[in-house]
């Protein structure tokens, strides 16, 4: 064992000694520091929701005053007196109004009723309308339900009929309901109305207005958040539909839910359920800080490639073209150890590198947007949701996702102890790993073919397997895409693949070095 530390240190004295190595790697070091704070300079498109001046109170003020001098005096076509009405076989006595007016009147009028009544007694400074999801919708439905009663009002006493009287009834119910929303800011009445306005109107509306009264019973949360929450419980809504007809509806047609997938639809939406309760939606500022990161290390991974294949390519074919390999054989210590103490030497630099490139990375990220901004990982075990936080989620994704690149620096070091030619090791390693997507694309063209699922290309590339939920903490718009995945075999097949791939390069690498003859 003291062999092999010492070996190991050697490897690591000379690795560390090479130019090339250390420029690649400050170069990464660089990337990794200046790209989040180059990319955050975006951040100012991404500002809190613009205030719709047009409904402030002086807004409204000017609106009315304007429509005030339009239509003068309103008694002139205003009537009020009390009518019976027969309802349902009896008399009814109700306090009516009449317009005596044509339909553009009719709506200027309904108008300056509403402009009218909104100065008086809406508390503009609580709650600026356009600013929360209740305001907005309360007004839009008092909007409606007031111009209705107004057209109601233009029918003359004589003509009103028991089917007047009827829409009469339920268009008072409705702004009864309406005002009670706006002026109270009463979430149930809002509630209630949409009761009456629910028919022929989405199914999952009703459900998801009593969701978010359970989590925000005084209508507080702006339209923004209100809108994220409502594309939450629509996903929520449409993975249920899945699970009950047993159809997945991605893709071009339908594909039957299977047995892994239906569990994987039952996680999803126990975290999306959890992430709606917990009014953790997606926010621009999430989606802009992992886009962020993402790009920096992707950009980074870059210069690490370099790195770490001119390290595994040239590891032996380098040292061999030049004989410096002479003065380890002739030691005292057996070629396995020798072997031994360069691979570890590479791993050691691509763990070191990895970790180096996330960390910085992902500090400078979070130095600039705040913890905030970065979600943890969430999934479900044992029933439960349980959760990875951001920095150490994107340390293991980044080594999953980089499972390709660890199989080709293992062919590199391989090509490396077959031949003293340094740039063929190099050469096709970087080949290979430039075009890691290149073969499953092309083999993705063939269509579902079981022969396809036994091929590398097809199982190196687990991402979406080990992490199936990354995409639920953010928006569809700035994902980073995952490596492309086609194999449809579990994801413990292709880590026994993997792994059997890369015990076959470690033999033929190890037998190619302890058989070579170095002269």
């Amino acid at each position: 064992m003291n062999k092999i530390l010492a070996l190991y240190s050697n490897e690591m004295l000379k690795i560390s000694k090479r130019l090339s190595v250390w420029i690649v790697s400050i170069l990464m070091l660089v990337i990794a520091v200046l790209c989040p704070i180059a990319f955050s300079r975006t951040e100012s498109s991404f500002s809190d929701e613009h205030y719709d001046e047009s409904y402030s109170k002086e807004a409204f003020t000017k609106r009315r005053d304007s429509l005030s001098q339009q239509l003068g005096d309103t008694s002139s076509f205003v009537q009020h007196s009390t009518v019976q009405y027969s309802f349902n076989g009896k008399s009814v006595e109700l306090f009516s109004t009449y317009l005596d007016a044509d339909e553009e009147t009719v709506e200027l009028y309904s108008s300056l009723t509403i402009y009218n009544t909104l100065l008086s007694s809406y508390d503009f400074d609580k709650y600026p309308i356009f600013k929360t999801w209740l305001s907005m919708h309360a007004l839009l439905n008092y909007d409606k339900a007031h111009d209705e009663l107004c057209v109601l009002n233009s029918v003359p006493f004589n003509e009103r009929d028991e089917e007047w009287f009827k829409a009469f009834n339920t268009t008072s119910q409705l702004l009864e309901y309406a005002s009670s929303a706006l002026f109270n800011h009463n979430y149930q009445a809002y509630y209630e109305s949409e009761k009456i306005n629910i028919e022929n109107y989405r199914d999952f509306y009703l459900p998801m207005i009593e969701k978010i009264i359970s989590i925000d019973p005084q209508g507080e949360l702006s339209v923004e958040e209100t809108g994220k929450l409502e594309q939450l419980f629509n996903k929520i809504y449409t993975y249920q539909d899945e699970l009950e007809y047993g159809l997945l509806s991605e893709g071009e047609r339908p594909r039957i839910v299977t047995s892994a997938k239906r569990e994987e639809l039952q996680d999803t939406i126990a975290i999306l359920n959890y992430k709606f309760e917990h009014l953790q939606t997606y926010q621009a500022e999430n989606d802009l800080a992992h886009s962020v990161n993402s790009i920096t290390i992707m950009l980074g991974r870059y210069c690490l490639i370099i790195i770490l294949i001119l390290i595994a390519g040239s590891s032996i074919a380098q040292e061999m073209a030049t004989g410096s390999i002479k003065s380890l054989i002739i030691a005292p210590v057996r070629r396995w150890k020798i072997f031994l103490a360069k691979l570890l030497s590479i791993i050691t630099w691509f763990i070191a590198g990895s970790v180096l490139l996330v960390g910085i990375s992902t500090l400078v990220t979070l130095a600039i947007f705040g913890s905030h901004a970065l979600p943890n990982y969430l999934f479900v075990s044992g029933g439960t949701i349980q959760s990875i936080p951001y920095f150490l989620y994107m340390i293991l994704h980044f080594f999953v996702d980089s499972l390709p690149l660890f199989v080709y620096l293992m062919i590199a070091f391989m090509i490396s102890c077959l031949t003293k030619n340094t740039g063929v090791a190099v050469g096709v390693s970087i080949g290979m790993v430039l075009s890691v997507n290149l073969p499953s694309l092309i083999i993705s063209m063939f269509g579902e073919k079981n022969w396809i699922d036994l091929l590398p290309s097809s199982n190196m590339t687990i991402t979406k397997r080990v992490f199936p939920f990354a995409d639920l903490m953010y928006s569809d718009d700035l994902m980073i895409s995952e490596s492309f995945e086609i194999t449809s075999h579990t994801l413990q097949f292709s880590l026994i693949y993997v792994a059997i791939l890369i015990f076959i390069l470690f033999m033929i690498a190890y037998d190619a070095f302890t058989k070579k003859d170095i002269q």
